[in-house]
């Protein structure tokens, strides 16, 4: 495993780093005024829903 690798310290801090900067990155697109309107889940369902008004 990662934990018995003699690196260790260096695979877990990269590690560390790809879920950083995964969340980092991934979060302006849950923004909704980045889409504008609609947002792709409204153009998506057939009956609008709360999440669309």
């Amino acid at each position: 495993t990662a934990l018995d690798h003699p690196h260790r310290l260096t695979i877990l801090s990269f590690y560390v780093l790809g879920v950083v900067l995964f969340f980092l990155l991934i979060f302006p697109m849950t923004d909704p005024l980045f889409y504008s309107l609609p947002t792709p889940v409204c153009t998506l369902t057939s009956i609008p829903g709360s999440i669309c008004s």
